[in-house]
């Protein structure tokens, strides 16, 4: 089955990786950024399960040097918007 990781929004999987194929996001959080979180599944599944959850706003700029940069998330938005048929 394996591990899932997940790096997310709410609903919304920013990325995500499965056993050893995923990128670590731990140096956005600390040790005390774990609290209780919705894991949600097919079928309309949630669960809820210990998580890193902190704030965006308090991650913002290590996601910055991460390479998640405001303009370049929305070049992405846009390209997936573009693949997609009328």
């Amino acid at each position: 089955m394996g591990s899932m990781i997940t790096l997310g929004l709410g609903h919304l999987e920013i990325e995500w990786g499965k056993n050893e194929f995923f990128m670590n996001h731990s140096k956005l959080f600390m040790e005390t950024d774990i609290a209780p979180a919705a894991y949600y599944y097919g079928g309309g599944q949630t669960e809820i399960q210990p998580a890193y959850v902190r704030k965006l706003g308090s991650v913002i700029k290590r996601l910055d040097l991460l390479g998640y940069t405001v303009e370049g998330c929305g070049s992405q938005y846009q390209d997936c918007i573009e693949s997609i048929p009328e």
